[in-house]
């Protein structure tokens, strides 16, 4: 299984979503990690036999991150839970192990503080949530 991470900047576009599952199946990525998607709500979405997961929650499209998965990685997928609007935990169960997925993104340095303190400590809990023995 091929894992990748992409920051898109926006998949508000219209052709943007079928470009990014364009360019996963180009270079063979199973799996994608998506920051800055700037999409308003947490949905799933059938792109051309590939599932995209999303978490947004802001009225305005800003932040946002999503994960990708390809026709074969998407019959691992076990469960899915938008945290926010900026964390997306999945769990996929493969031939290997069961591995737990956390797609962060983070605030940058130039945020309020108790911005980037709610941050990561909402990223610490996802992270103590992960059941022992997955990876």
């Amino acid at each position: 299984m091929r894992i990748g991470l992409w920051n898109t900047r926006t998949l508000c576009k219209t052709g943007n979503k079928i470009f990014l599952v364009r360019e996963m199946d180009k270079y063979n990525i199973n799996v994608c990690w998506i920051c800055g998607t700037h999409l308003t709500v947490s949905n799933t979405e059938m792109i051309v036999g590939w599932l995209l997961l999303t978490s947004g929650m802001d009225d305005i499209h800003r932040h946002g991150v999503g994960l990708l998965l390809s026709p074969r990685a998407r019959a691992s997928l076990m469960s899915y839970k938008a945290v926010n609007k900026r964390i997306l935990k999945a769990r996929l169960y493969t031939k290997q192990a069961k591995i737990s997925i956390i797609v962060a993104y983070a605030p940058t340095e130039d945020a309020e503080d108790d911005v980037k303190d709610s941050f990561y400590e909402i990223l610490q809990n996802t992270t103590d949530g992960v059941p022992k023995g997955m990876i």
